[in-house]
């Protein structure tokens, strides 16, 4: 069993409650962070409780826009007629609302969706003067989302936080027929930790933002599972004074801080509040965590800075090591700081250098928190915040011992989790495992008097303990079912990570999987003896991937569907991609900066793009083939001047202001189904040859999962494809930890396919952020009672092999 099995159980606590959406944007930016637990909260205000004595009072509240109905009032809640088989892309409402905000950190929306399969998403808006700030978010059948501050992104001029005057809800049509939302509350949240997330600072396209990002999330995440209260807001949200009666700021990674935002910080840190900092510090808070910064510190031989061990006074609740493999460090010299914990290498040798070091505003670790270790990250990260902040440890134990067999959606304790274990075995024709559930019952008991004794760190570990054990009764007890296509996405060419085709292939099969989907083939670089792509160097030491990969997995009897990466450079040679550029063959965005993906509309650049695939197709034994990022980057790109040129000439117009009167003016329509008949077009050459080719193989494409909202922003109409009898099976990216938002996408999607081609659902058990091998089963199961003949895994990494496959192998994939 996989150590991060047993991590994840010890902390797990609302795991289930997060949702998150991998990179599929909305019609107003990237869908933000959402964390349902309402148990975070520390203080909150009521914005709207939607309770009315009867309809006309609320109508008074809130306005319709046009075309929207208006609102009804019901017993529990407000009633939002969305009436979308009148083939209405979005329904919204307004109420006059004033009130200063600035202090608040998250927004909570508390509603119930007649229809989930009708809604693509929702977008909750404060008005302020001018302009509007808004936030969209995914929902299932009834929850309650918890939206960070963070996440709201700015329309037209507004006047701040502290000037709201309104409040618009939307509602965006996922399908054409009708529904209602019954809004059931909206408040405000305050709560005693933020996070700052380091990309807010950063201008567009800076090299640091993706880092700072998912330095943040990672924090976050570890923070949720902990169950410590907590909120996400920008620098522009320090600026507008939500630092306000916090006692904590976690700084996960800021690489560019403005100077008025380290101010802000230090002002907050003199007046009682701490702060917990990682790696980049400003020059204005180094003297604040009594530290100066020496310098940049790249490794000297690998394995340098492998561990962080706490050598110094006792730190409550920390481990003595935590493993962390860092290639650099930010060298600082304490000057009114303790050494807390030191770097040793691999060798468990010390190095010398500090790792944390705690002064009077607060506490700095010297390079930014990794995956690796993350059961004692975890632990780490909660004895720093509680070393700032004592109540972090009680809220932890709290939350802990609280959702103790909250194990899956919808348990509401060890009860309900012991009945679900016995239904599930019922199911399976499995014996009962008793022993996982006496232990549950013992670690159980055992929490709830440490945690009475106020013995925070040892309630919090059995709690832990309590959830592994019911999490393997449950994953023993799952059931499983025979023939179900099961696969999963490999992102290396490789294989996992240090191991080879022959082993990677070895442990799909024996833990009951059906199909592989490598990817050895980018826009512009490819992982096998190419006679049109750029070789990557490895293939002259390491070998032909595709042939290692299609010999092991026939050896154990597994599909191969090899997984292009379409149109998009990243890899490529600098100097492939220089020379495409020159020749106008790259894409450019609306602002006219250059975008490393082919331009579709490039009769060349589709050529180059059907060649590869189909030579894959002559060349090797495969099963398939399976087209990936066929779409557009974003609704930004690709406006270069062959698009102008070609879409003129194609569609017999001609352009005035180009690019604005095809993104909002007079040919925008005509723009948009022409961008989407580029790419169709791609998937129809490739798929119609390859058939031609070899009769028999499969043709697949991984696919945005909100659709018809994909086939504008960027260009991907995939239900045509499937229409056009182009694909053999259709793999949506449903990534999300929300189990409940995850079904409504398979049912939406089943029913926009309605049979004609298997739906296979892709579940991200590795992004946005890592699931629990029962969060993955649970996903699994969901998609069978959705009606999916099977499913699919992101992504193939150490992970999910050793720690997440075994599992899934006890119940859910046992037989195959």
């Amino acid at each position: 069993m996989g150590v991060r099995f047993y991590l994840s159980c010890a902390l797990v606590v609302l795991a289930c409650s997060m949702a998150q959406e991998r990179g599929q944007p909305g019609h107003r930016g990237v869908l933000p962070n959402q964390k349902e637990s309402v148990e975070r909260q520390s203080f909150s205000m009521v914005i709207d409780s939607c309770r009315y004595p009867n309809s006309a009072s609320a109508r008074q509240a809130w306005t319709p826009g046009v075309p929207s109905p208006p609102v009804q009032a019901a017993r529990d809640g407000l009633i939002l007629p969305c009436p979308f088989a009148q083939k209405v892309e979005r329904f919204a409402w307004d109420r006059q609302f004033s009130s200063d905000l600035s202090s608040y950190d998250s927004f909570s929306v508390k509603l119930q969706v007649g229809n989930p399969s009708a809604v693509s998403y929702f977008t909750l808006y404060f008005g302020s003067g001018e302009g509007w700030y808004g936030a969209s978010f995914r929902a299932g059948a009834s929850g309650s989302v918890l939206l960070s501050r963070s996440s709201f992104v700015s329309e037209g001029r507004p006047s701040g936080w502290n000037r709201v005057d309104r409040i618009r809800f939307s509602v965006w049509k996922g399908a054409d027929v009708d529904t209602q939302v019954k809004l059931n509350e909206i408040s405000a949240v305050s709560s005693p930790v933020v996070v700052l997330r380091g990309d807010s600072m950063l201008p567009s396209g800076h090299p640091e933002a993706d880092s700072a990002s998912a330095a943040a999330r990672r924090v976050e995440g570890m923070l949720s599972r902990l169950g410590v209260r907590f909120g996400a807001v920008s620098g522009e949200d320090v600026m507008s004074g939500v630092l306000a009666g916090k006692k904590v700021l976690v700084i996960p990674y800021s690489p560019q801080m403005p100077d008025q935002v380290a101010e802000q910080i230090a002002q907050f840190a003199s007046s009682g509040g701490r702060i917990l900092a990682f790696y980049s510090l400003h020059s204005k808070l180094a003297p604040v965590l009594g530290i100066e910064y020496v310098k940049h510190l790249p490794r000297e031989y690998e394995g340098q800075f492998a561990s962080i061990r706490f050598t110094g006074e006792p730190v409550k609740g920390a481990p003595r090591e935590v493993g962390q493999r860092s290639w650099n460090i930010s060298l600082v010299r304490p000057s009114a700081a303790k050494v807390l914990a030191e770097w040793y290498d691999a060798a468990g040798k010390p190095t010398g250098y500090p790792a944390v070091t705690e002064g009077a505003g607060g506490v700095y670790m010297s390079h930014i928190l990794l995956d690796d270790d993350p059961d004692r990250k975890a632990l780490m990260l909660l004895a720093l915040l509680g070393r700032l902040w004592p109540d972090a440890w009680r809220q932890a134990a709290r939350s802990s011992v609280a959702h103790i067999g909250c194990v899956l959606p919808g348990l509401k304790g060890y009860k309900e989790a012991a009945a679900q274990v016995r239904a599930f075995a019922r199911q399976s024709g499995r014996p009962l495992p008793s022993k996982d559930l006496q232990a549950a019952e013992r670690y159980r008991r055992l929490a709830l008097l440490n945690l009475r004794n106020r013995r925070y760190p040892e309630a919090l570990a059995l709690a832990g303990e309590a959830n592994k054990s019911m999490s393997l009764a449950m994953l023993r007890a799952v059931p499983s079912r025979r023939g179900e296509f099961r696969g999963v996405w490999c992102h290396s060419a490789f294989g996992v990570e240090g191991w080879d085709w022959e082993r990677s292939c070895r442990v799909l099969a024996e833990n009951g999987f059906t199909d592989v989907l490598p990817n050895m083939l980018w826009g512009g670089i490819a992982y096998y003896r190419s006679a049109v792509l750029p070789v990557h160097p490895s293939v002259s030491e390491r070998g032909d991937q595709i042939e290692a990969c299609v010999k092991a997995a026939h050896k154990y009897g597994l599909k191969v569907h090899v997984w292009k990466v379409n149109w998009n450079l990243a890899g490529a040679p600098p100097e492939f991609v220089r020379e495409l550029r020159a020749q106008g063959r790259t894409q450019v965005a609306r602002d006219g900066s250059p975008v490393d993906w082919l331009c579709p509309s490039h009769p060349e650049n589709r050529k180059l793009e059907r060649d590869s695939m189909l030579e894959v197709v002559r060349n090797y034994p495969v099963d398939g083939i399976h087209f990936d990022y066929i779409r557009y980057p974003d609704g930004r790109s690709c406006f270069c001047e062959g698009c102008r040129e070609r879409f003129q000439q194609q569609c017999g117009v001609r352009v005035a202001k180009w690019p604005d009167d095809v993104i909002s003016g007079p040919f925008a329509e005509t723009f948009a189904q022409w961008r989407r008949d580029q790419i169709t077009r791609l998937v129809e050459e490739v798929s119609r040859e390859a058939k031609r080719i070899r009769p028999g193989i499969l043709v697949s494409a991984a696919v945005f999962g909100d659709y018809p909202a994909c086939r504008d922003y960027v260009g991907q109409d995939w239900l045509i494809w499937v229409q056009k009898g182009l694909l053999d099976f259709v793999c949506p990216m449903d990534y999300t930890p929300d189990r409940s938002v995850f079904e409504g996408m398979v049912r939406r999607q089943l029913e926009l396919v309605g049979g004609q081609i298997p739906v296979y659902p892709g579940i991200g058990a590795s992004w946005p952020e890592v699931l629990l091998p029962l969060q993955v089963a649970d996903q699994i199961l969901a998609a069978r009672r959705c009606g999916a003949k099977g499913f699919m895994v992101f992504n193939y990494d150490t992970n999910l092999a050793q720690a997440v496959l075994p599992m899934l192998h006890l119940g859910a994939t046992r037989e195959r």
